[in-house]
C-alpha cells in the first residue's frame, strides 16, 4: 500500500510540473527520474527517455566557469538542499549537441509518500522571475510579430528575436550585449545628435506615459534602419521601465524612394536631389544640360561648384545659394533664375524650381532646371532690334504671344499648335481669360487674376507664374508663363512665353502623393490624417461642429499572414481599404495608420453632441456590416471582423489626445469580444486613471516596503491563543493605511496579487521562524489567505515549499486559508496541489465556509484541517433562526469529517456561548482582539 501511495503522489506531482512552462525535473538519489517537455526542449534532447535516468554530472562540462569541478559542485548543492530545503545557483550545462547553455538552477526538497525527492527548475540565466510582468506586458505585441525591447536604466535588458532580425544580429543576446549607443548613428535625419535627442524623447515619454515618433538606427552592417517607435513608460517590480515597439519603415520608405527616383529618371527636364546642400542624385538630362558625360560628375558637390562667383543680379553666388536652399526646405515650391557653369566653362541661365520632398525619412530638395538662355537672349535681341524680333518670334519653338491693352495682338505658330487652333485669327483680340477656364486652380477668377498678373509684370518688368489654359477641344492644361515688358514703337507691350508643364505637374503630384498617401492602399497616411485633423479642429473653433475619430483594427489579422502569406495579407488590406472608402461619405478622411490599423475622420456631423454621436454610431455599424462580408484570398472565401474605437471631437480637442482616446476605445472593443464598437467614455477614462494609480500604489508598496502584516488572534474556549490570521495592510507615506477593498480587487485583476501573495507568504514564514524559539509563540500557527489566482499558478506548490525552506520552519505551523468559491473551477487541479503540500506538512483551512454551493460534493476529497464559519452567519446568531441552523449544520459537518471548526466575527460573549453550546470551541473576532501590528500582537501572546 505504501508503494502504491508513493507512486500515486509522484504521479500527481508529475502531472503538476508537466503543465509548467519552465524546464522542470524530478530527482531521487542523485538521478533524474522524470522531466517535462520544456526541459527536453531546453537541452535539445530527442526524447524524455534520453534525458531521464541520467546523473546531473553527465549533462555538465568537467568544470564550471569558476574552476570548480562539476561533480564536486553537484554533491555540494545536493547536500545544502537537503540541509536547508532550497538552493539557487548558476550553472553551465551541456545541450545534446555538446554546446553550452547558461542556467539559473533552483533545487527544492520535497516529501512524496514519505520519501525525499528534489525538484529541479532550470531557467536560462537571463530569464528570472522579475521578468514575468515584462513578458506579460509584451505578450500581445510578441504575437503580432513587431520588434520590441525593454529599456531599464538606459540599458536594453530584454528584446525579442524580431528586434535582433531587424538590426541584422543573429540572436537577441548579441543585441543585449551591446550598449544602445552602438545602434545610434551620430545624427538623426533632422540633424539632431542621436544621444541628446534620445534623452529628450525618453523624458517626454516619462511625462506623457507614451509617445510615438520616427527614429533612425544603425544596423550591424552599418546601414540605416528607419523605424516608427511606440514607447511606453511603466513600473515593473518597482523599477522604471521603457517598453519600445519598432515598426520598420524601410520597406515603405524604400518603395517611396524608388518610386520618386524612378519618376525623376523618367522626367525629360533636368532633375536633381539636394541633401545637406549637396547634390546626391540626378538624372542624365541634368548631366547633358551642363555637358557632362555621366551624372556621377554632379554628385556630392555643392551647387556653388558649378556656378560663377556672382549671379546676374550682382549677388554673391554662395550667399544667394544658401539662402535659396534654406527657403527650399520651408516653402512648398519656389522659382528663380540661376546662372550655372557648363563643363566647358561657358555660362548657362536656368530657371530653377525647388520643391521639398521626404525620401527615406530624410528632408531633401527636388530641383528642376530649364534652360532659358535662348529665351533671355531673344528677349534682349527683341528689345535691341525690331527687325530681328519677327524672325526670332516666328521661329521659336516656345509658344510666344504679345499682349497690347490686355489682349493678345500676336502669337507664333508654336502657340497656335499648343492650343490646338487652326490659325492665329481665332486667338487674337482676346483677353487671356477667354482662353482659360472660368477659375484658376487656386479658386480665383481667371479674368481678375490675369489682370493682376499683368499689373505685376508692368510694375516689376517681368513676372513668372503658373496658369491653366483651355485648348480648342476643351481640355484644360497647365502652362508656365513668363511675362516680360518690352518697348515697341514707343509703347510698352507684354511679351509672353508659355511652356506646357503637364508632365512636370504630374510628377509633382506623384511626389506629393508618395509623401501623403499610403503606398499599399492609396489611402491617406498618418501624416496626412494628422494634418487634416489639425486643420478641421482649427475650423471648428469658428463653426462649433462636432466630428468623430474612428480607430479600426482588424481582428486576428496575423493569422492571415501566418496561414495564407503576406501577399494575401496585402490583398486583404487593399480590399478593406476599398470597403472603408466606399462606406463613408465622400468628404471624410480614410487613412491607413500602420499595419492592419485604419483611422477614419468623420467631419461636420452636427453641432449637437448627442446627435453627432448617433451619426457616428450609425456610420460604425455600416462599416462593421461591410467589413464582415467575405473576402476572396488565394481563391478562398475568408471572413475577417474588426474592432472599432470611437472618440468624438470638437474645437477644444487635441490631436494627440484624440488618437490616444480612439486607440483606448478600440482596445476596449477588443476586450469586449471583438467585432464590436466602443465609444471612449471620459467617465471610463477617469476610472482607468484611478485604476492605474491604484496599480502603481501596489507596485510602489512592493518596491518601497509599504506593505505590512497585521495579525488577529485565534483562541479556544479558555481564551488561550491557538494561532493568528495574517491580514494584509498597505501604509502610504501620506495617505496612511489604505482600505484593502480599494486595492485587493485591482491586485486580483492585474495579476499583481501573485507577487503580493508571495510577499505575504515569505513574511509570514519569517515571522514563524522568529517565534519558534519563544515558549509563548512556539506552537502558534499563522493562517495566510490564498487568492484563487495564486492557486492557479502552476508554480504555486514550489513557491510555498520554497518559502518554507528559505525560512527553515516547521510546515505544520503554516496554514493556508482557501475560499469556498475557489472550488467552482478545476477542482482536480486544486486537490492535486493541496495533496502535494499536505504531504509536506502544510495545513489547510476552508475560509468563509457556507457562502458557496459547490464545495459540499468535494469536501470529503479535500485534505482539510479546519472549517471556518463565515462571520455573516455569526453576526446575527442571537436573532436569526436560519443563521443558527446553518451554523449548527457546519459544526456537525466538520465534526463528522474530523475537522476543527473555528468561527470568525465573534464580537460578544452571547455569540461565543451559543457557538460553544453547538460544539464550536475555537474563535476569532473583536471580542478577543482586533487585527494588530506585530508589536502589539506579541504583547498579547506574551501576556
Amino acid at each position: 500500500m505504501r508503494v502504491a501511495k508513493q507512486d500515486k503522489n509522484i504521479e500527481l506531482f508529475q502531472q503538476l510540473f508537466e503543465r509548467v512552462d519552465e524546464a522542470s525535473l524530478l530527482m531521487k538519489d542523485g538521478v533524474f527520474i522524470d522531466c517535462n517537455a520544456a526541459a527536453v526542449k531546453m537541452v535539445g534532447y530527442p526524447s524524455r527517455e534520453a534525458l531521464v535516468r541520467c546523473c546531473p554530472e553527465e549533462l555538465s562540462p568537467p568544470n564550471q566557469p569558476n574552476g570548480e569541478l562539476s561533480a564536486e559542485a553537484i554533491k555540494k548543492h545536493g547536500a545544502l538542499t537537503r540541509q536547508k530545503g532550497t538552493q539557487w545557483f548558476d550553472w553551465v550545462r551541456l545541450r545534446y549537441d555538446g554546446s553550452a547553455i547558461y542556467l539559473n538552477v533552483s533545487l527544492t526538497l520535497l516529501m512524496l509518500g514519505g520519501e525525499e525527492y528534489i525538484h529541479v527548475l532550470w531557467r536560462e540565466h537571463s530569464k528570472d522571475d522579475s521578468k514575468r510582468q515584462i513578458d506579460s506586458m509584451t505578450q500581445f505585441i510578441e504575437k503580432m510579430g513587431d520588434a520590441h525591447l525593454v529599456l531599464k536604466n538606459g540599458v536594453y535588458m530584454e528584446c525579442n528575436q524580431a528586434a535582433a532580425d531587424m538590426l541584422g544580429y543573429p540572436d537577441k543576446q548579441s543585441v543585449l550585449n551591446l550598449g544602445r549607443e552602438s545602434f545610434y548613428p551620430e545624427f538623426q535625419p533632422d540633424g539632431s545628435n542621436s544621444l541628446e535627442k534620445a534623452k529628450k524623447v525618453i523624458e517626454k515619454t516619462r511625462k506623457e506615459g507614451s509617445l510615438s515618433f520616427e527614429w533612425t538606427y544603425k544596423k550591424r552592417d552599418g546601414s540605416l534602419l528607419h523605424a516608427m517607435l511606440m514607447m511606453t513608460f511603466a513600473f515593473i517590480d518597482g523599477e522604471e521601465i521603457l517598453h519600445i515597439v519598432w515598426r520598420d519603415m524601410s520597406p515603405q520608405l524604400k518603395a517611396q524612394s524608388d518610386s520618386i527616383k524612378e519618376l525623376l529618371g523618367r522626367m525629360g527636364d533636368a532633375s536633381l536631389l539636394i541633401k545637406d546642400n549637396k547634390y546626391i542624385d540626378c538624372n542624365q538630362a541634368a548631366a547633358d544640360l551642363l555637358g557632362y558625360p555621366t551624372k556621377q560628375a554632379l554628385l556630392g558637390i555643392h551647387p556653388i561648384k558649378i556656378s560663377p562667383e556672382t549671379q546676374p543680379d550682382g549677388r554673391d553666388s554662395v550667399e544667394k545659394a544658401n539662402e535659396l536652399m534654406a527657403r527650399g526646405y520651408e516653402e512648398s515650391s519656389s522659382y528663380f533664375e540661376w546662372m550655372h557653369l557648363k563643363r566647358d566653362g561657358s555660362q548657362i541661365l536656368v530657371e530653377a524650381l525647388l520643391t521639398p520632398v521626404k525620401i527615406n525619412n530624410e528632408e531633401m530638395i527636388h530641383v528642376i532646371w530649364r534652360d532659358i538662355t535662348n529665351i533671355k537672349r531673344q528677349q534682349h535681341e527683341l528689345i535691341e532690334s525690331e527687325q530681328k524680333y519677327k524672325a526670332l518670334f516666328e521661329d521659336s519653338a516656345d509658344a510666344m504671344l504679345i499682349i497690347d491693352g490686355e489682349k493678345f495682338v500676336d502669337c507664333n505658330e508654336a502657340a497656335i499648335e499648343m492650343l490646338g487652333y487652326d490659325d492665329r485669327g481665332e486667338m487674337l483680340e482676346k483677353h487671356p481669360s477667354e482662353l482659360s477656364p472660368p477659375k484658376q486652380e487656386d479658386g480665383q477668377h481667371s479674368f481678375e487674376k490675369a489682370n493682376e498678373m499683368m499689373k505685376i509684370a508692368f510694375d516689376k518688368g517681368s513676372h513668372r507664374f503658373e496658369w491653366d489654359h483651355v485648348r480648342k477641344n476643351g481640355e484644360v492644361f497647365p502652362v508656365e508663363v513668363l511675362v516680360t515688358v518690352i518697348d515697341f514703337d514707343d509703347r510698352q507691350l507684354l511679351h509672353i512665353v508659355w511652356r506646357d508643364i503637364t508632365e512636370k505637374k504630374k510628377a509633382q503630384e506623384q511626389i506629393k502623393k508618395l509623401a501623403y498617401e499610403d503606398d499599399l492602399t492609396g489611402l491617406a497616411n498618418r501624416r496626412t490624417l494628422v494634418e487634416r485633423l489639425e486643420h478641421v479642429l482649427a475650423i471648428y473653433k469658428r463653426t462649433h461642429y462636432k466630428g468623430a475619430l474612428l480607430f479600426i483594427d482588424l481582428d486576428y489579422f496575423k493569422n492571415i499572414n501566418d496561414t495564407l502569406g503576406h501577399i494575401a495579407g496585402d490583398s486583404l488590406l487593399k480590399q478593406v481599404s476599398k470597403r472603408l472608402s466606399s462606406t463613408v461619405r465622400l468628404g471624410d478622411t480614410v487613412s491607413r495608420f500602420g499595419g492592419d490599423e485604419f483611422v477614419i475622420m468623420l467631419e461636420d456631423l452636427d453641432k449637437d453632441a448627442i446627435y453627432a454621436a448617433s451619426k457616428a454610431e450609425m456610420a460604425c455599424e455600416n462599416l462593421l456590416s461591410d467589413l464582415n462580408l467575405p473576402y476572396e484570398l488565394n481563391g478562398k472565401e475568408v471572413f475577417v471582423s474588426a474592432s472599432i474605437g470611437v472618440t468624438m471631437f470638437s474645437e477644444k480637442s487635441l490631436t494627440r489626445v484624440l488618437l490616444q482616446q480612439s486607440d483606448i476605445a478600440m482596445y476596449q472593443a477588443k476586450a469586449s469580444g471583438r467585432n464590436a464598437i466602443r465609444f471612449f467614455d471620459p467617465v471610463m477614462q477617469q476610472a482607468i486613471d484611478e485604476r492605474a494609480k491604484t496599480e502603481q500604489l501596489i507596485k510602489d508598496g512592493l518596491s518601497n516596503n509599504q506593505f505590512e502584516l497585521h495579525y488577529q488572534l485565534q483562541v479556544n474556549e479558555h481564551g488561550n491563543a491557538l494561532g493568528v490570521e495574517a491580514l494584509l495592510r498597505l501604509k502610504h507615506s501620506e495617505q496612511g493605511y489604505i482600505p484593502p477593498m480599494e486595492y485587493i480587487p485591482i491586485a486580483e485583476e492585474t495579476g499583481l496579487i501573485v507577487h503580493v501573495g508571495q510577499w505575504v507568504l515569505d513574511t509570514a514564514c519569517q515571522q514563524l521562524k522568529q517565534w519558534e524559539n519563544k515558549p509563548s509563540t512556539a506552537n502558534i500557527t499563522i493562517a495566510v489567505n490564498v487568492s484563487p489566482l495564486e492557486f492557479k499558478e502552476e508554480s504555486f506548490v514550489l513557491n510555498v515549499l520554497g518559502a518554507i525552506r528559505r525560512s527553515d520552519i516547521n510546515p505544520k505551523r503554516l496554514k493556508l486559508e482557501l475560499t469556498e468559491t475557489m472550488l467552482v473551477d478545476d477542482v482536480d487541479d486544486i486537490i492535486l496541489k493541496m495533496n502535494l503540500l499536505k504531504e509536506n506538512g502544510v495545513q489547510f483551512s476552508m475560509d468563509d465556509f457556507g457562502t458557496g454551493y459547490s464545495s459540499l460534493q468535494y469536501l470529503r476529497q479535500l485534505p482539510l484541517d479546519q472549517l471556518k464559519i463565515d462571520q455573516s452567519f455569526v453576526r446575527d446568531l442571537e436573532h436569526d433562526e436560519q443563521d443558527r441552523s446553518i451554523v449548527k449544520t457546519i459544526i456537525a459537518m466538520g465534526q463528522g469529517l474530523g475537522l476543527d471548526v473555528i468561527a470568525e466575527g465573534v464580537e460578544n460573549t452571547q455569540q461565543q456561548e451559543m457557538l460553544l453550546e453547538y460544539g464550536c470551541s475555537n474563535y476569532q473576532g473583536y471580542l478577543f482582539a482586533r487585527p494588530l501590528p506585530i508589536g502589539e500582537v506579541e504583547e498579547l501572546l506574551n501576556a
